[in-house]
C-alpha cells in the first residue's frame, strides 16, 4: 500500500507525482495528525485508485478527490472531522455521492458522533458490503437508506439496527457487541445464507412476531452465535426451519440451557454442529441430531457431557468427525463399554479429559474406517492398548500427554512396537522419528 506523508500544492504540482498517481491502484493516508484538508488538482489524478484507506487523520475535514471514478474498495477510521454538525459523513453529503458509483466495498469505523447514512447512500448501485464499527451514536436506519445490490452487513459495537421491514437481500449479516433488547427476526431476511451473532448481551432470536407462524429461511446455511450472555433458550415455535442450515455453532453462551427442538426436522442437512463453553446447556433435544449430521464437536459443557450416552452417536450413518473436549468425571477409560461409536468415523480427538488412563481396544476396533486420532492435555494417560489401534489409522497425533510421550519413542519406546505400522505419527508437533 501507497502511504502519503504530505498533501500540498506544491507536490500535486510536480508533473512525475502526478503521473505516479495516475497509475496508483491502492493508496494508504494513515496517522496524520495534523492533515486538515486535501489540496485536490482539477485535472485528473486518481482516475486509475481501486483502493482508499483513510486512518487516523482526526483533523481531515476536505473533501475526497473527484476523479475516483475506478474506486471499489474505501476505509474511514478515526476521522471525527469527516462528520458534519446534523451527524452524516460530509463526503456524502449532496452531490458527492455520484462520485462513488463503483464502490463495492464500503468500511466506516471508530466515528464517535456519526448519527445517520444518508438516504443517498442508496445511490451506489454496486455496493455490495457495508461493514460498520464502534460508531455507537449511530440512530436506527431502514433498509431503504442501502442500495438493494447489499449483500454483507457488519454491524459491529453498534446498537438498534433497524429490521422491521421485509425487503433486506442481505447473504451475509454479522452483529458485533449489538446491544439491543429487540428479537432479531430471522424472518426478515429471506436470503440470508450466514448469520454471525458474537457478544451480544440481550440477543433474541425468532423467525416472526410473537404470535405469527413460523417461517422458513430457504438459504440460510451457516448459523453461529457466541458470547450472548442472555441467550437462555430457543423459543418454542419461533425459530424458524432452515432446510439448506449445514453448519451450526454455539460458543460460549453461559446461560444457554436447551438447544432448538426437533432439530432433525429444522435442521434436515446440518452436517456441522459445534457446542463449546456452554456449562448450562443439559441435554440434546428431543427427535435427537439430524441423520445428515457428519462432525459432531462438542468441548467444554459439563452437564452435556455428563450425559455423552444419551446422544446416540453410534446411529448417525453419515458421521465421520467426532471431537469431545473436556470430560472431567471419574472415568478412566474411553470409550466407555456402554457407548458405542459409529463405525463411519475417519477422525477422532480427545483433548482434556481430566482422568483418563487408557484408551479401550474393546471400544476401538470397530472403527474401521478410522484415518485419524488426535489426543491432546490428557495429562494422565499411561498407554495405548495392548492390542493395538485400528489398522486402518494412518495419522496418530498425540500433544501435551507427558506419561505418553516417552513410551512412543522412535524404536525405544513401550508403545512403539504398536504404531510402527503407523504412516504418519506427531508428538507435541514433532514429526516421529
Amino acid at each position: 500500500m501507497s502511504c502519503i506523508s504530505a498533501l500540498t500544492e506544491d507536490f500535486y504540482g510536480d508533473t512525475r507525482a502526478t503521473m505516479a498517481f495516475t497509475s496508483l491502484k491502492k493508496l494508504g493516508i494513515e496517522k496524520m495528525p495534523e492533515l486538515e484538508k486535501w489540496h485536490i488538482p482539477k485535472y485528473e489524478v486518481f482516475n486509475n485508485l481501486e483502493e482508499l484507506y483513510i486512518i487516523d487523520c482526526p483533523k481531515l475535514i476536505g473533501e475526497l478527490p473527484q476523479q475516483c471514478s475506478s474506486l471499489r474498495i474505501l476505509e474511514i477510521s478515526r476521522c471525527d472531522s469527516l462528520v458534519l454538525p446534523n451527524g452524516q459523513l460530509s463526503i456524502f453529503n449532496g452531490n458527492n455521492i455520484q462520485q462513488f458509483t463503483s464502490l463495492c466495498d464500503l468500511k466506516i469505523s471508530n466515528l464517535k458522533s456519526l448519527k445517520g447514512l444518508c438516504l443517498e447512500l442508496n445511490q451506489l448501485v454496486k455496493l455490495q458490503r457495508l461493514s460498520i464499527v464502534d460508531c455507537g451514536s449511530l440512530l436506527p436506519f431502514l433498509p431503504s437508506y442501502l442500495p438493494s445490490s447489499l449483500k454483507v452487513l457488519n454491524y459491529e459495537g453498534c446498537c438498534n439496527l433497524e429490521v422491521e421491514s421485509e425487503n433486506w437481500q442481505l447473504e451475509d449479516l454479522t452483529l458485533v457487541n449489538y446491544d439491543s433488547h429487540k428479537v432479531v427476526c430471522l424472518g426478515r431476511f429471506p436470503m440470508l445464507k450466514s448469520l454471525e451473532i458474537l457478544n451480544c448481551k440481550s440477543t433474541g432470536i425468532g423467525s416472526q412476531n410473537s404470535g405469527a407462524a413460523t417461517s422458513v429461511m430457504t438459504s440460510l446455511q451457516t448459523l453461529t452465535i457466541s458470547g450472548s450472555v442472555d441467550l437462555i433458550s430457543f423459543p418454542e415455535g419461533r425459530l424458524p426451519a432452515a432446510p439448506k442450515l449445514t453448519q451450526l455453532h454455539l460458543w460460549n453462551c453461559k446461560k444457554l440451557k436447551f438447544l432448538p427442538q426437533q432439530m432433525d426436522s429444522l435442521f434436515p442437512s446440518l452436517r456441522h454442529l459445534f457446542i463449546s463453553c456452554c456449562p448450562n446447556i443439559e441435554c440434546l433435544p428431543e427427535g435427537g441430531l439430524p441423520s445428515s449430521l457428519q462432525c459432531l464437536d462438542i468441548s467444554t459443557c459439563k452437564k452435556l457431557i455428563s450425559r455423552r450416552r444419551e446422544w446416540g452417536v453410534a446411529k448417525l450413518p453419515s458421521l465421520t468427525q467426532f471431537r469431545i473436549g473436556g470430560i472431567d468425571d471419574e472415568v478412566e477409560s474411553f470409550p466407555e463399554e456402554d457407548w458405542l461409536l459409529p463405525c463411519t468415523l475417519q477422525s477422532l480427538q480427545l483433548w482434556a479429559h481430566k482422568n483418563l488412563k487408557k484408551l479401550s481396544y474393546s471400544g476401538l476396533r470397530h472403527l474401521c474406517s478410522l484415518q485419524t486420532l488426535y489426543i491432546r492435555n490428557c495429562t494422565r494417560l499411561q498407554s495405548l492398548p495392548e492390542e493395538g489401534l485400528p489398522a486402518s489409522l494412518t495419522t496418530l497425533e498425540i500433544e501435551k500427554c507427558p506419561l505418553l510421550k516417552p513410551r512412543l519413542r522412535w524404536k525405544k519406546g513401550q508403545d512403539w512396537p504398536k504404531v510402527a505400522r503407523i504412516p504418519c505419527i506427531i508428538v507435541d508437533l514433532e514429526l516421529v522419528p
